[in-house]
């Protein structure tokens, strides 16, 4: 399952471990629900369309790849980003 996290919920001092730079509010922020970790919906996309792993502690989310390709092409705001897969 995969989450785009809430506007008021994003945390401005947690680092994406892929790229490395904070997240912010005006970012569309993703959710790993296998492992709860968050990264920037761009770098994750990036990441995951080579491997079938979180970036951070490696568990195995083939499930996710799935969603994540069907809505690799479209674009999601802040404000529109509350979308919730199982």
């Amino acid at each position: 399952m995969v989450e785009y996290v809430p506007c008021e919920d994003i945390d401005e001092t947690n680092i994406c471990a892929i790229c490395l730079e904070e997240t912010k509010k005006d970012e569309s922020i993703v959710k790993m629900s296998i492992c709860n970790h968050h990264y920037h919906e761009k770098c994750a996309l990036a990441t995951l369309n080579t491997k079938e792993e979180c970036p951070l502690c490696r568990k195995n989310i083939e499930k996710d790849l799935e969603i994540i390709k069907h809505f690799k092409n479209k674009e999601y705001s802040c404000s529109s980003s509350k979308y919730s897969s199982d």
